[in-house]
């Protein structure tokens, strides 16, 4: 068995300089709603309930700072 070991903070760094990934990240959390019906779709992190959540929770507070 084989262990890969990354610095996580590291590797979010590469993905934000690397040309390829960073115009196509998301950086602000949105929320997306499929058809008709309204009924919301996840795609990747930033359209989860848990950014939401942080998003408009959090934000009143650092817009203070």
């Amino acid at each position: 068995m084989t262990l890969y070991w990354r610095d996580g903070l590291q590797v979010v760094a590469h993905l934000f300089v690397n040309p390829v990934f960073a115009n196509c990240m998301e950086t602000t959390p949105y929320q997306l709603f499929d058809g008709e019906e309204n009924i919301r779709a996840y795609s990747e992190f930033m359209s989860a309930e848990f950014a939401w959540e942080y998003h408009v929770r959090f934000s009143p507070l650092i817009s203070k700072i």
